[in-house]
């Protein structure tokens, strides 16, 4: 099996994976909302929100490991190295969720049960990244398939567990349960890490005076690429960020379920970028670089397909979920900032990653984070809705990404106009159906038909290359 094919086979495997956890991301969309009241559901997407923040407590580590090791087969892994790495990493996690544990305490009100559960959610997680990044260094993606299966059938189980007994008993089943199974479940996942790759953790150990080098490589290569990560995290979820402060938890759980059905799209096309980096980073510079404008699109043109899903899910919340309509009116204005938001995560993050851009990726995610923040205020100032907080984050968006592929542009001699107005068009077309369509089964036939016409325009001459190039193949 050839470089390309094997490169396909993997995105197809984990996005498969990806399309299965679907159940769990279903589950957490609708079933949850559906079982808790406003205030409850409000409380787990805060515990949520800040749960996406907890990755900068590993300081790069996981990161560093990646960057220094992507490629490398795991037997040629220094097992008696390893172990010591591993061991280091997992004392230092566990300080860290101490301190979180330890402050949960003087937390006031639901706000102290949320960061107990965030300071052992902390550690559990932390140190299933680093144990999923050494099969994703490793290129071991079928084991990080059938993980990525196995914790969405366990959340998927939880929840509708939690609604049988709910069923059965007539009893409200409050927040506070349901993060004590969440946070079980994960630990269930490490104990499968550590049983997994027990050769990394038990037998003969290295002294950790002749690792410490390399500890402190990964730290130091690392988390230059965390910060920026954490700062790409903090981008798009600013909005939630001022939602969460500025309204009440049952504004916030409205506003928050619009992210949740998004992150339903999100689940399946990040398949990409997990494959991407070391398939990318094994690869010659001239090659990778050649794949950057049609990875852009390939993106693009596949959360654009996604973006039809509105109507469907429109109609699911009108019938099943009616106390979530207000949902809609953010739904509406944050689902084409996907687009942006896709390309800039999956494909954009991942290429400057690989041509080790990291400290541009940062000051342009800082000078993002600024601009972000200063339009979600003005937009509160303004108008003090939440529907103006997510125009301010689309703009965002926008901006953000034209100066991140700009600045590939003048590096890397690419082209990207086409793509983005390529983009604006389909994200107008789809505010254009969406806000003066009421009839939800028209309105995505519309929408669709729209969207693959405004791609035979723009991309005519490619899709025939594509075409003509697979059919040359088969028949060949």
């Amino acid at each position: 099996m050839n470089k390309r094919d094997r490169f396909i086979k993997n995105i197809i495997n984990v996005m498969l994976a990806n399309m299965i956890s679907l159940l769990g991301g279903i589950a957490g969309g609708f079933l949850l909302p559906k079982l808790f009241s406003l205030e409850d559901y409000g409380f787990v997407k805060i515990f949520s929100l800040y749960l996406t923040y907890t990755g900068i407590l590993h300081m790069g580590f996981p990161d560093g490991f990646l960057l220094k090791n992507s490629g490398v087969s795991y037997v040629n892994l220094e097992k008696a190295n390893m172990r010591t790495i591993s061991h280091f990493f997992i004392v230092f996690q566990l300080i860290v969720s101490f301190i979180i544990i330890v402050g949960s305490f003087f937390a006031e009100g639901e706000y102290g049960y949320i960061f107990f559960s965030l300071g052992l959610c902390t550690f559990s997680i932390n140190i299933i990244t680093f144990f999923q990044f050494v099969s994703q260094a490793s290129m071991r993606f079928n084991e990080f398939s059938r993980v990525k299966i196995a914790t969405s059938l366990m959340n998927f189980g939880i929840v509708v567990g939690l609604c049988i007994v709910q069923a059965a008993s007539g009893r409200i089943v409050g927040y506070r349960l349901y993060l004590m199974l969440y946070t079980f479940a994960n630990w269930c996942i490490l104990l499968y890490y550590f049983w997994n790759y027990r050769e990394c953790l038990w037998g003969k150990k290295s002294s950790l005076a002749s690792v410490k080098g390399q500890i402190w490589e990964y730290f130091k290569s690392g988390i230059f690429l965390t910060i920026s990560y954490q700062v790409l995290q903090l981008v798009l979820n600013l909005d939630r960020q001022f939602v969460v402060v500025l309204f009440s938890a049952p504004e916030y759980a409205v506003y928050s379920f619009a992210y949740s059905l998004i992150s339903m799209i999100t689940t399946v096309v990040s398949a990409v970028s997990l494959v991407l980096f070391p398939t990318l980073k094994r690869t010659k510079r001239e090659i990778a670089i050649t794949f950057l404008p049609m990875g852009i699109w390939g993106v693009e043109s596949l959360v654009m397909l996604c973006l039809g899903s509105y109507f469907p899910l429109a109609g699911v919340i009108e019938t099943f979920l009616p106390k979530y309509m207000q949902s809609l009116s953010y739904l509406q204005i944050l689902f084409p900032g996907l687009i942006f938001s896709s390309c800039i995560t999956i494909i954009i993050f991942t290429y400057y990653k690989i041509l080790d851009f990291n400290l541009p990726f940062f000051l342009m995610g800082i000078g993002a984070l600024i601009l972000s923040f200063l339009l979600n205020l003005l937009a509160w100032k303004m108008y003090g809705t939440p529907e103006a907080i997510s125009f301010a984050s689309i703009l965002t968006l926008l901006v953000w990404y034209i100066i991140t592929v700009s600045y590939l542009k003048k590096k890397l001699d690419i082209t990207y106009k086409k793509n983005l107005i390529f983009m604006l068009c389909v994200s107008i077309c789809f505010y254009i159906v969406v806000f003066n369509t009421k009839v939800l089964v028209k309105g995505f036939l519309v929408y669709e038909a729209a969207f693959i016409l405004i791609t035979i325009v723009f991309y005519k001459e490619d899709i025939k290359k594509l075409f003509y190039g697979s059919l040359g193949k088969r028949r060949g």
